[in-house]
């Protein structure tokens, strides 16, 4: 189970601060605190470690390090804070060194990918990373407080919770440069024993050996610039390429937004179009209703007005046969039954005799 052996900062840390002209650009929060487990590369005494970091492995003179702490072996505390500008770099490189008289010697080494971070809650993250030898193998852990400032998801960080275990990994090109450097430093302890030597056998082969290593290193140390020469290109071109597929998805998202944002504007037109087209076909429909019914109504008072003109006004004394047509008070009706009529039998009131039209 790993246990954080970091505590809360204070201002009386010691801190780097890298400054920036653009008070707007983003930068990335180093808090480094502690080391554990760190492999043991001393071989008399206690190692006394440092670390150092960069976001450029290749500029030697980027790299900004930490005080070394004495004798402190496979752990060590530092609790120093920085502050570096962010402009794309993918990575953090982080080297933790024993310090020698003459070249420091390696302990452990890794990448930290920067996304992470950017990516995390709040833009921070307290974490363990893992460090590597130049065999690629386990040579410590690293608590490292890393916080992404001017990022959209960026807030003031805690760093009070326990630290997690976060991804690290070992970078090829980084790499090289470490084993070049333990590369250096054998080469001065072979040359301390060879000197001791030199005494005894000559100084003439002591010299010629030195000179034999010295030129080997500076042809290794050719040789990886050159490869890292090609490996940088590599990934400038890579990267011009993933900033070019990006402005293409950005510049097609902005016209689909575009091409919506029009559709939304043209749908209220439209439907107010649509409505005002419903309303007159309403308005036509109704008018034709209309005309419909004042036509019935013509031709049922023409036919009412012909049929009226057959009915003979009704006598009180006349006789009438069934289905004869009387007008009586301005009414059409019809006879039901022959009979002779009577005053009092008016068509309105004897309903056995006659029938309303």
């Amino acid at each position: 189970m790993l246990h954080s052996h970091s505590s809360s900062y204070s201002h009386t840390h010691s801190e780097s601060h890298i400054s920036s002209s653009n008070n707007s650009q983003a930068s990335l929060q180093i808090n480094v605190t502690t080391a554990t487990e760190l492999k043991n590369v001393q071989t008399v005494g206690k190692q006394d470690p440092f670390l150092q970091f960069s976001l450029n492995f290749e500029d030697k003179k980027s790299f900004i390090k930490t005080f070394t702490q004495k004798n402190a072996g496979d752990n060590a505390t530092w609790n120093q804070s920085f502050t570096v500008p962010l402009n794309g770099e993918p990575d953090l490189f982080i080297e933790v060194l024993d310090a020698e008289a003459t070249v420091d010697e390696v302990i452990g080494f890794c990448a930290i990918p920067i996304n992470q971070i950017v990516h995390a809650d709040g833009g921070y993250l307290n974490g363990f990373f893992e460090l590597f030898d130049t065999k690629g193998e386990r040579a410590g852990l690293v608590n490292l407080q890393l916080a992404a400032q001017g990022f959209p998801n960026s807030r003031n960080p805690d760093f009070n919770g326990e630290p997690v275990q976060c991804q690290s990994y070992l970078h090829e090109g980084h790499c090289a440069r470490m084993k070049s450097n333990k590369k250096k430093a054998t080469g001065v302890s072979v040359g301390g024993a060879l000197l001791g030597g030199a005494f005894a056998i000559g100084a003439g082969f002591l010299g010629k050996k030195l000179y034999d290593d010295k030129q080997a290193d500076e042809e290794e140390e050719a040789r990886l610039r050159e490869e890292e020469e090609v490996k940088r290109q590599e990934e400038e071109t890579k990267r011009q390429q993933e900033r070019d597929q990006f402005d293409q998805e950005r510049a097609e998202f902005q016209r689909q937004k575009s091409s919506h944002e029009q559709e939304q504007e043209q749908q209220p037109e439209e439907q107010a179009e649509g409505g005002e087209c419903e309303r007159k076909e309403e308005r036509h429909h109704e008018k034709r209703e209309k005309e419909h019914h004042r036509r019935r109504r013509d031709s049922n008072s023409s036919n009412s007005s012909n049929e009226d003109s057959d009915a003979k006004k009704w006598n009180p004394v006349g006789t009438y046969a069934a289905g004869d047509r009387v007008k009586y008070h301005g009414q059409v009706y019809m006879c039901l039954q022959g009979h002779t009529s009577n005053p009092t039998w008016q068509p309105g009131a004897a309903h056995s005799l006659w029938q309303a039209e």
